[in-house]
């Protein structure tokens, strides 16, 4: 536990810059739900332990539910089948609910009821209704995004679009995974706890089986069963043409992809600056989107101008439905400073947080990170980023929310 926290998490805040102008993208950030805390524990005079008792779990029947820290009972964690020390969140509000499995189920019954809960009403149905509906509707980003989100639940899931409308969240800590979906006009909802980082999506998967078995036997809905259709024929585009498309395209966090041009169609790079590149290459189709040449690929991608930004679309095929996101924002040319040029080399995180995620390991190269040219962009710790003055740089690039995308801030001194 670390004293403080929220205090410190504010202080962070007030000397963060801004990434881009309110209501542009959706962005996921825990940040918010620590401010939200603050905020709850001036206005209403009460810790947020004794006001989500008050106000929360106390009209929703859920007594075994807590954001203290101190829950009775909790599940051991595991990673790769390995036991884990006992997890603390400091931030509270964005992940340390303790409850039960008879606890998740009254709150689904209370998500499916507008608010109403066991023992009473948490919210108007007005405001249960802000939570469900997409914020800043007709947003030319979002719109391209794989995540649109309400007050903190997500209004609908590709996945479950032929159930009528669902809204959900996902969560997670270092080890425990979870995920919440409700079918609210159709009466159901789940939710999926693990304590274990392995395998990867569990708790997705789970959930979205449940439901698929309660639709069928319950409701008697299935998904559909036509297949995924196969992508467009293969058309022929100049070279000059596949040349418009080639560059650097970055999501703004991870490194960056590269495309490249060639007479067949694009050779497209994932992770091009990352340890372990992957290149694939992609033919034109009549449709206007690019498609590996081998039968049964899953995976195409569309370049589309939006709002002035070059950005390229990526869509995956899954059993019934088809997922798309931004991968990337197009990276404009631009020289570097001499003032840069002439920083380039190793340096080390002066300003970590004393139990920041990098120093738990004991490895001391963890805190180092390398100022490089790399394809011609200048790149931080494998980050594109762009210089606004000598001293001070920004993240470049647009892409998938949920990767916080916090348009983070380096000064080398």
């Amino acid at each position: 536990p670390i004293e403080r926290w929220n205090d410190y998490v504010l202080g962070s805040i007030a000397q963060e810059y801004t990434q881009r102008p309110v209501g542009e993208m959706w962005a996921y950030n825990n940040s918010g739900y620590v401010v939200l805390q603050n905020v709850i524990e001036a206005a209403g005079g009460l810790s947020l332990a004794d006001y989500s008792h008050r106000s929360l779990f106390g009209p929703a029947g859920m007594e075994r539910s807590t954001f203290g820290n101190d829950a009775p009972g909790l599940s051991a964690t595991f990673s790769g089948g390995e036991p884990l020390p006992t997890e603390y969140v400091n931030a509270g509000t964005a992940g340390s609910v303790k409850s039960s499995a008879a606890d998740m189920a009254r709150d689904l019954r209370m998500l499916i009821h507008e608010g109403l809960g066991e023992r009473g009403r948490v919210l108007p149905p007005p405001i249960f209704r802000q939570m469900i509906e997409r914020q800043y509707p007709g947003n030319p980003f979002d719109d391209l995004g794989a995540m649109l989100y309400g007050l903190g639940f997500r209004p609908g899931l590709s996945a479950l679009d032929y159930a009528d409308s669902c809204f959900s969240h996902p969560g997670e800590t270092v080890a425990f995974h979870t995920q919440t979906i409700v079918l609210k006009d159709q009466g159901l909802g789940v939710s999926v706890c693990s304590n274990t980082d392995s395998p990867d999506n569990f708790a997705d998967e789970v959930a979205l089986g449940i439901l698929r078995i309660a639709l069928e036997n319950l409701r008697g809905l299935t998904p559909p069963t036509a297949p995924q259709p196969a992508p467009a024929a293969v058309v022929s585009k100049t070279r000059a043409e596949l040349e418009t498309y080639a560059g650097l395209y970055a999501p703004g966090f991870g490194g960056y992809d590269r495309i490249v041009a060639t007479n067949e169609g694009l050779q497209w790079t994932r992770g091009a600056g990352g340890a372990a590149p992957a290149t694939t290459l992609l033919l034109p189709r009549a449709d206007g989107r690019f498609a590996p040449a081998a039968a049964g690929s899953t995976v195409q991608l569309e370049f589309k101008t939006v709002a002035g930004r070059a950005l390229v679309i990526l869509y995956a095929a899954r059993e019934w439905w088809t997922d798309h996101y931004i991968l990337g924002e197009k990276l404009t040319s631009s020289p570097v400073s001499p003032a840069w040029q002439r920083r380039v080399g190793d340096y080390v995180w002066t300003n970590l947080w004393p139990i920041d995620y990098r120093l738990l390991d004991g490895d001391d190269t963890a805190t180092m990170v390398r100022l490089e040219l790399r394809d011609g962009v200048l790149m931080l710790g494998g980050d594109p980023i762009a210089p606004v003055s000598d001293t001070l740089a920004f993240t470049r690039g647009i892409g998938f929310g949920i990767g916080r995308n916090r348009g983070d801030a380096g000064r080398i001194e």
